[in-house]
């Protein structure tokens, strides 16, 4: 935003974990200083030149938001996509920058695209603590008030079910509550 050069990020890990809110929480906390966000599907790679002659001269600065990699090394897409994170022929403009996200399996299986990026940041599934306490920050942030053994108890088992803690699972597992908590009487002993 101050019109120094800046790296692309790959933001890569566990499935939940909040990558793509973080890129779009960025992109909204900096809205009101011109940062806009073109986020584009991996079907329409090959835009990524139209897109960057088209915000060349913009007094913009735009993360081009690539969500949720995935492919292995001999797609085209990825061809691409190593050719246009590099600047291609006919260069990358300097008001923009590409974040990208994968999970952690996609990325093993095309790790030389990760060497593009000039910073890479892991997501991780939280510990049962953590889990926990973003379930706690959770329920005071959407006013739940359950008892804390119980709503301990009933996170760990929303979770297990899922298949796993994740903050997007944490969340998950707090509108299921307030849904009970509003909904009727039948369905709160059904939790139980």
């Amino acid at each position: 935003l101050a019109g120094k050069t800046s790296n692309n990020i790959l933001l890569y890990g566990d499935k939940g974990c909040g990558k793509s809110s973080t890129v779009k929480a960025i992109a909204n906390e900096y809205a009101d200083r011109g940062l806009k966000i073109i986020e584009m599907p991996m079907s329409e790679i090959q835009a990524f030149p139209m897109i960057c002659e088209s915000i060349a001269h913009s007094p913009f600065k735009f993360i081009l938001f690539l969500d949720d990699l995935t492919f292995n090394s001999e797609d085209e897409r990825f061809v691409a996509l190593k050719a246009f994170i590099e600047g291609g022929v006919a260069g990358k403009p300097n008001n923009l920058v590409i974040y990208a996200t994968s999970n952690r399996d996609a990325m093993e299986s095309a790790s030389s695209l990760s060497d593009r990026f000039g910073i890479q940041i892991t997501f991780s599934k939280p510990v049962k603590n953590e889990y926990l306490s973003i379930v706690e920050q959770l329920a005071e942030d959407y006013g739940l008030t359950l008892d804390l053994d119980k709503l301990h108890l009933l996170a760990e088992r929303f979770a297990t079910r899922r298949g796993g803690r994740s903050p997007r699972t944490a969340r998950q597992f707090i509108m299921h509550q307030l849904a009970l908590e509003n909904g009727d009487a039948e369905d709160k002993k059904e939790q139980d």
